[in-house]
């Protein structure tokens, strides 16, 4: 069944829609959440909490691309459930070293109240910044930053070697740094 068909039985509130979307994106959810909690368990209610999300989000909402759309969901409440698992401790692991790399060239948003208009221009900022790099780059990054794949994994999809990709990484980081600077946000 095409994306397409599957938004049209949500729209339609057609619960078939969620046994779809089950098949065809649960194990990419998976494996997202997974890395993220690093917890078996975990990540499979994460999934879970994806199809509540996105059964909840279409309607109103018309996605272009349901796998990057679950994806992105599945990833935010992975990231959401992190942060409140470890509120109180700081951990090491995969997930904290990647999003504090990218943390130093990102605004932190603690010197203003949280503004929607502000994090979509962010994520504007971020979107363009992304989609202008050679596809080699846009893999690299998007693969450590967006999917949290540990610097080998994300070399090896980007196919360059692991030092090049820490090299790599680092100048895409203070590209997005200036980015971000020249549009005033940092």
């Amino acid at each position: 069944m095409t994306d397409e068909q599957i938004i049209d039985l949500m729209t339609a509130r057609n619960e078939q829609a969620l046994t779809e979307v089950e098949t065809k994106y649960s194990r990419l959810c998976e494996s997202i959440t997974r890395r993220i909690l690093g917890d078996e368990e975990d990540a499979k209610e994460c999934v879970n909490d994806t199809l509540m999300a996105l059964w909840n989000a279409i309607p109103p909402n018309r996605p272009k691309s349901l796998e990057a759309y679950a994806a992105k969901i599945a990833r935010n409440l992975a990231l959401n459930r992190y942060k409140a698992a470890n509120a109180k401790k700081r951990g090491s692991n995969a997930v904290a070293v990647s999003l504090e790399e990218l943390a130093e060239c990102l605004p932190d948003g603690r010197d203003t109240t949280p503004d929607t208009a502000a994090a979509a221009f962010v994520g504007e900022v971020i979107n363009a910044f992304v989609a202008g790099l050679p596809k080699r780059e846009r893999v690299l990054f998007v693969r450590r930053y967006f999917y949290l794949d540990s610097v080998r994994q994300a070399a090896g999809y980007a196919q360059m070697t692991e030092g090049n990709a820490k090299t790599t990484l680092y100048r895409l980081r203070q590209s997005l740094k200036k980015a971000l600077q020249k549009e005033g946000l940092l």
